[in-house]
């Protein structure tokens, strides 16, 4: 008897000091990714003809936690020659999804969902925005000059 009690607090202690290494390396601060819900990234699929699309991780550090997120990033065409037009067309469908404009300037737009946690920006179309992107940029290698105008849309999950 005194031997599987010796075994069982032997066992309590080992899993308490585990605890307590984690603790104080800060391993349970740590989020799990953050994902945005899928039923989001179909309404940007939604919009228009995707030329291509990726998702990469990106780590993050607030005040309360560290982490990666993943962001998800879109090549849409939405049938428009100019890119004024095309931020706006595809700002405009988006809004029929769901999401509100809370940043525009004359280059990029940023929206909120008001369904899910997340948040999107649209930009032009810049080959250089896409840096991070190698599966995107091989993908439209072929493609770029039968291209229209078309936008690059990120999202990610909304922190704020």
């Amino acid at each position: 008897m005194w031997l599987k009690t010796l075994l069982v607090g032997g066992a309590v202690a080992l899993s308490l000091l585990g605890l307590a290494v984690l603790v104080w390396r800060g391993d349970l601060l740590v989020s799990p990714d953050e994902k945005v819900d899928s039923a989001a990234l179909q309404t940007v699929r939604q919009i228009g003809a995707v030329q291509a699309e990726d998702s990469i991780e990106s780590d993050y550090d607030v005040r309360w936690a560290e982490g990666f997120e993943i962001i998800n990033t879109f090549v849409v065409d939405v049938g428009e020659a100019k890119t004024g037009a095309a931020i706006g067309k595809a700002a405009s469908r988006l809004r029929g999804h769901g999401w509100v404009l809370y940043s525009q300037d004359p280059t990029a737009v940023m929206m909120k969902s008001a369904k899910w946690s997340a948040v999107l920006d649209i930009i032009p179309f810049d080959p250089e925005a896409l840096r991070y992107h190698p599966k995107i940029r091989a993908t439209l290698q072929a493609r770029m000059k039968s291209m229209g105008s078309p936008v690059i849309i990120s999202v990610s999950v909304d922190r704020s």
